[in-house]
């Protein structure tokens, strides 16, 4: 039996699992889809399905959306190419993976075994 609100619910608790693993609060989507989940169950368990499947259907998403976020973190720390910022003029050196792709006057590559060369000191570099 299909309910309207399975759709949004859906939707919601993604969107949210993804904000909130980029504010860094994974253990509240969590504890948000375990809430929702257990909601949903006993919804499901008193024959009140269509809430009871939106629920469900909230705590799933929530969990998803918590693993795509966390999922596509981008490197940090004293070895990522953040660390650079503001560090003058430096060379970078690595190898391309993919054909570049124009970006209004200029071009973007995406490299592997990327290595910076700053001040005359290497550095290996992640992200």
């Amino acid at each position: 039996m299909a309910t309207p609100l399975a759709l949004p619910g859906a939707l919601l608790g993604l969107a949210v699992g993804i904000l909130g693993a980029d504010a860094h609060a994974g253990l509240v989507s969590l504890v948000a889809a375990a809430l929702a989940g257990s909601l949903g169950a006993v919804l499901v368990l008193s024959r009140r399905t269509g809430p009871g499947i939106a629920c469900v259907a909230l705590g799933i998403s929530l969990l998803l959306g918590a693993w795509r976020g966390g999922a596509a973190a981008l490197p940090s720390g004293p070895d990522s190419v953040a660390a650079l910022i503001g560090r003058g003029e430096f060379h970078v050196a690595g190898t391309v993976i993919d054909d570049p792709r124009p970006r209004g006057t200029s071009q973007q590559v995406v490299l592997d075994d990327v290595a910076a060369r700053v001040q005359g000191d290497a550095h290996a570099l992640r992200g």
